[in-house]
């Protein structure tokens, strides 16, 4: 991506007045030093009811819905971009890309939950537009943005949310200067508005979006050199419980970098529920692990089975058993 320093000088000093505007002008003079095509437009901030009130009419929330809507103390929309200033005018299915609405929100909401907050604000979003939405939000001294990933399941639209990483307007460090400014508007691609706007929000999402961790991999991928184990030249296998402990310890790398900010976008779940009981079984024949390779564990092993197929004499004298001497004689002599 090309970011030239004229792009980072104004978009500096935008975010250094950010504290001092109210959260419309904020919005619009940040846009316009990323250099989108942009006309000012009368400002129509008001309350989230108020917006949805008049933009979809009257409007049912569950309990859920509202308890995470009264995090807003206001919402605009700042601009809109149409699908024909690009070079092609091709659309999503439904000519669900025909153009990207900009909106701006101010949150009340406090540091711990808000990055919760605006994944569910972003989500409800997604019951009223028939066209993808960027959402500038700003909390205290803070900002962060949203976008969705669209795809259609069934005929009806399904959307995944994307977060960015929250900026601190008053202590940018270069980096995260950087990492903002890659918004710019020339950085992302211009032949079709479905390409610009995935372009652009794969820009500003956090890491764990574009490089998300494999389950799969943290699960099974280090299973062979993490969990076997030699003994006398012979491997066993490890219990469930280790391998549980281990997966839990390796997926809480974006979950410690993060913090509170941490949005899990996987299932936390171990294993399917057949290999949970593969491994429950395991672990109940413990008395038997140090004889078993790893991942050679016979599937069809039943020790009452094997145990009456012994040949035993039954008329054995006991005492030969307290007497190694005996024991090893009756040995030979039964072979």
């Amino acid at each position: 991506m090309s970011i030239i320093n004229s792009e980072v000088y104004e978009v500096e000093n935008v975010l250094s007045d950010f504290i001092n505007k109210e959260s419309y002008s904020s919005g619009f003079s940040l846009f316009k030093a990323l250099n989108f095509p942009i006309k000012k437009t009368r400002n129509h901030k008001q309350t989230i009811f108020e917006f949805f009130s008049s933009q979809f009419g009257e409007i049912v929330f569950t309990d859920s819905e509202n308890k995470s809507l009264t995090e807003i103390s206001s919402i605009s929309v700042l601009f809109t971009i149409n699908k024909e200033i690009f070079l092609s005018s091709q659309y999503f299915k439904q000519e669900f890309f025909h153009k990207i609405a900009f909106l701006v929100i101010d949150l009340n909401s406090i540091r711990r939950d808000r990055s919760m907050v605006i994944h569910i604000l972003t989500k409800i979003s997604t019951r009223f537009y028939n066209h993808p939405i960027l959402i500038l939000f700003i909390q205290e001294d803070n900002i962060a943005f949203s976008g969705l990933i669209y795809d259609y399941i069934d005929e009806k639209i399904n959307a995944e949310v994307l977060l960015s990483d929250w900026y601190c307007c008053s202590n940018l460090e270069e980096e995260k200067i950087l990492s903002l400014c890659n918004l710019c508007f020339g950085n992302h691609s211009q032949s079709s508005l479905k390409e610009f706007y995935y372009d652009m929000i794969y820009s500003i999402s956090r890491e764990y979006y574009i490089y998300p961790e494999s389950q799969e991999f943290i699960t099974y991928g280090c299973l062979s050199n993490e969990f076997k184990t030699t003994i006398n030249g012979e491997s066993i296998l490890q219990n469930y419980k280790k391998i549980n402990e281990f997966f839990l310890e390796n997926n809480q790398y974006y979950s410690l970098l993060y913090g509170d900010d941490y949005i899990n976008t996987i299932n936390a779940d171990l294993l399917y529920i057949q290999d949970q009981s593969y491994l429950g079984d395991l672990d109940e024949k413990d008395a038997f692990e140090e004889h078993i390779e790893f991942g050679e564990i016979e599937e069809n092993f039943d020790e009452e089975k094997d145990l009456e197929n012994l040949c035993i004499p039954e008329e054995v004298d006991e005492d030969i058993f307290d007497d190694p001497t005996k024991m090893l004689e009756w040995f030979e002599s039964n072979d």
